[in-house]
């Protein structure tokens, strides 16, 4: 959520530089805003042009991708996650990529206060509640596991909480699995 005179409650300074990063970088727009939508991590776009996203969607989906699995175990506040990267070789990578895990919640509701949406109540998706660079696949890699541990914050509802696995071309920013 972004809107004129008020504060993101779930922002973070280190999503916000990702994300000015990525706009500065792939989008080359030169403004920094918030993409509605971002599609395999190059195109972005605006939420109501249903068309243009449908197919942006149907042509990332029949793009070859690394198979990424993903295994949790949760003791108390502690979350272990376990994960492993397979990628074929039509993948068509020739540069290094990131390993990225994202912990995600759902069902959070935000009280506007000022700005712009003052007075609405905003419910959320998937929002980032952590983001890990966990690795890397070096051109010519095609395999990675490791295993990473992450702290769940007292206010997090583990009931809610998904995690997200990804690889992504560190300059290009391609989600390649």
């Amino acid at each position: 959520m972004h809107c004129l005179g008020c504060r993101d409650p779930c922002s973070a300074a280190s999503f916000n530089s990702r994300q000015s990063h990525d706009v500065a970088r792939v989008f080359r727009t030169g403004s920094i805003y918030t993409p509605q939508i971002v599609i395999d991590g190059r195109l972005e776009g605006i939420g109501s042009d249903f068309n243009a996203i449908r197919k942006a969607i149907l042509a990332a989906a029949r793009t070859p991708k690394a198979e990424v699995l993903v295994s949790a175990q949760r003791s108390g506040d502690s979350l272990s996650i376990d994960l492993h990267v397979d990628e074929a070789a039509n993948v068509g990578r020739n540069a290094p990529a990131d390993v990225t895990v994202a912990i995600t919640e759902d069902h959070l509701v935000t009280e506007v206060r000022r700005g712009e949406n003052r007075g609405r109540t905003l419910r959320h998706t998937a929002v980032v509640r952590s983001l890990m660079t966990v690795g890397e696949l070096a051109p010519g890699d095609r395999t990675f596991s490791t295993s990473v541990s992450s702290v769940l914050a007292r206010e997090w509802k583990p009931e809610n909480l998904r995690i997200v696995a990804f690889v992504q071309e560190r300059h290009s920013r391609r989600i390649v699995g």
